[in-house]
C-alpha cells in the first residue's frame, strides 16, 4: 500500500522524438505559445540533445521534451505506445479560439463534444497528436509563452496522455494496485498531484504495429515522492523489469515498461537546479541518433 510519504504526484514530464528541431520549435513555441525553456545535452547520450518546452513551477526543464534525432523517419503509434498529449484550457471559448488560430496555421482539427467537454484534436508536422480540452483548475500558474497568444486562452500544462494497449488486466493491477493510479473509468485512471490531476487512458490499439520514430512518444515520467530505491523494488515486485536508479544529472530515475508496453519513467526532483543551455534561436542539430530510441524496438 501506498503512503503519503510513497506516492506518484501527476505527470512531471513527457519526452517525444523529433527529427528537425527548429521545425519542431517553429509549432510547439510559434504556433502553440509554449514556452521554450532551452537546449541541453542528453545525460545519457552526450552527443545528442533535448529540446524542453513548457515550463511549470517545480519543473525547471519543463512538461515536454523532444529528443533531436536528425534523419530518423517519422514513427507510428501501435500497441504499448503512448499515442496523445492532453492539454488543459482555461474556458471552453479556448477551445474555439485554438481551432481557429489552428486552421490559420494550416493544421488541420477536429472538434470533440464529449461528455468531458469540448476540445479539438490535432497533430503536429511530424504526426504526433495532441487534445486540447477546457479542463483548467486555476491551480497552476502558466509561465510567459508566446505574445502571440491570449493570456486568457493560452495553454495551462499538461492534463495527461493517452496510450495504446490491450493487457487491460494486469496494467490495471499494476496501475491502481502498485502506483496508486485511481480508477475512473473503464481503462481510465487518474494521478492526483500538487495543483493537477494527470490522467492516463488506454485506447484500442490500431492493427499496424507500432514503429518508434519521430513524431512518436518516447516515454512518460511521473514525479515521485519517497525514496527511489523504494520505488525500484515496488516496480520489480509486480514483475516488471526495471533499470538501476540513473543518476541524470539534475535528478534520479528508475524507468520501465508497464506490461501494454507503454515506458515509464519514476523521477525524483530533489534536484532541481537543472542544467539547461540558454535558449537559442535556431540551435545547431547533432547527426546521432539518441540509442534509447533504438533500444525502444526492442
Amino acid at each position: 500500500m501506498l503512503t503519503n510519504q510513497m506516492r506518484l504526484d501527476g505527470i512531471d514530464h513527457i519526452t517525444a522524438i523529433t527529427a528537425d528541431g527548429q521545425r519542431c520549435l517553429d509549432f510547439y513555441a510559434g504556433v502553440l505559445g509554449l514556452p521554450f525553456v532551452g537546449r541541453s545535452h542528453d545525460f545519457e547520450a552526450p552527443e545528442s540533445h533535448l529540446l524542453h518546452l513548457a515550463a511549470e513551477p517545480g519543473r525547471p526543464q519543463g512538461m515536454l521534451s523532444f529528443i533531436e534525432a536528425p534523419g530518423l523517419g517519422r514513427g507510428r503509434a501501435g500497441n504499448g505506445m503512448a499515442h496523445t498529449l492532453i492539454w488543459r484550457l482555461p474556458q471552453q471559448s479556448s477551445v474555439s479560439y485554438w481551432a481557429g488560430r489552428l486552421a490559420d496555421a494550416g493544421v488541420q482539427t477536429e472538434r470533440i463534444d464529449a461528455g468531458t467537454g469540448p476540445r479539438v484534436r490535432f497533430a503536429d508536422p511530424e504526426g504526433l497528436t495532441h487534445e486540447l480540452v477546457a479542463r483548467d483548475t486555476g491551480a497552476v500558474v502558466r509561465a510567459a509563452g508566446s505574445s502571440a497568444v491570449p493570456g486568457d486562452h493560452a495553454i495551462r500544462g499538461l492534463a495527461g496522455v493517452r496510450a495504446y494497449g490491450r493487457e487491460s488486466v494486469p496494467s490495471a493491477d499494476i496501475l491502481a494496485g502498485r502506483l496508486g493510479f485511481k480508477v475512473v473509468g473503464r481503462e481510465e485512471y487518474e494521478v492526483p498531484g500538487t495543483g493537477r490531476t494527470s490522467a492516463f487512458i488506454f485506447d484500442e490499439p490500431p492493427a499496424e504495429r507500432g514503429e518508434p520514430g519521430a513524431g512518436t512518444i518516447h516515454h512518460v515520467a511521473w514525479a515521485a515522492h519517497g525514496r527511489l530505491s523504494a520505488w525500484r523494488q515496488r516496480v520489480i515486485g509486480m514483475g516488471c523489469v526495471a533499470t538501476p536508479v540513473i543518476d541524470r544529472g539534475h535528478g534520479r530515475s528508475v524507468y520501465f515498461r508497464e506490461p501494454s508496453g507503454v515506458l515509464f519513467e519514476i523521477a525524483m526532483r530533489e534536484n532541481q537546479d537543472a542544467r539547461v543551455a540558454p535558449a537559442e534561436t535556431t540551435p545547431s542539430l547533432s547527426p546521432k541518433v539518441d540509442p534509447r530510441i533504438r533500444a525502444a524496438l526492442v
